[in-house]
């Protein structure tokens, strides 16, 4: 495995302000490892939550935490922060948070996330579907699953 920077491909709209607009991110956990249960799915969920409200122009439209993924829609506001500072920082804080407990002594999540603009209100009705089927998908009991949903 090639572990230069340069190897990992640039997902980032050249030219986009990233400071504004709907988006869609997904990350995987470090190794797609199923952390992301009990306390340590709440401890995520809770930093999410807690960092998006305490910054000005972020807000949280809908998420769902998978025992070994994330997906989360964002909506901007001429916010201070681009996407990429917003997730970098989720990713510390949660991984800080998670090795407090004494559950990891790595990174928490894969380094890079998927990303994509939501360009409409059909894109995005289609995204909250996609989110809200993945656990079907997955097999997963559903009671531990929807206690990941947000709703702001």
């Amino acid at each position: 495995m090639n572990t230069d920077s340069n190897s990992y491909k640039g997902l980032r709209l050249k030219n986009y302000d990233y400071h504004n607009g709907w988006f869609f991110v997904t990350n995987k956990t470090n190794f797609s490892k199923n952390y992301l249960v009990g306390d340590i799915h709440n401890l995520v969920r809770s930093t999410l939550v807690n960092l998006a409200m305490s910054l000005d122009g972020i807000k949280i439209d809908f998420m769902m935490i998978m025992p070994n993924h994330i997906h989360v829609i964002l909506m901007f506001r001429n916010s201070k922060l681009d996407l990429s500072e917003f997730w970098r920082r989720f990713k510390a804080l949660s991984t800080i948070a998670v090795k407090k407990t004494g559950s990891i002594d790595s990174s928490l999540w894969q380094r890079n996330y998927y990303e994509h603009v939501i360009r409409n209100e059909a894109a995005l009705s289609r995204i909250r579907k996609y989110i809200q089927a993945n656990p079907y998908k997955e097999n997963l009991p559903l009671r531990e699953v929807y206690e990941g949903i947000a709703r702001n």
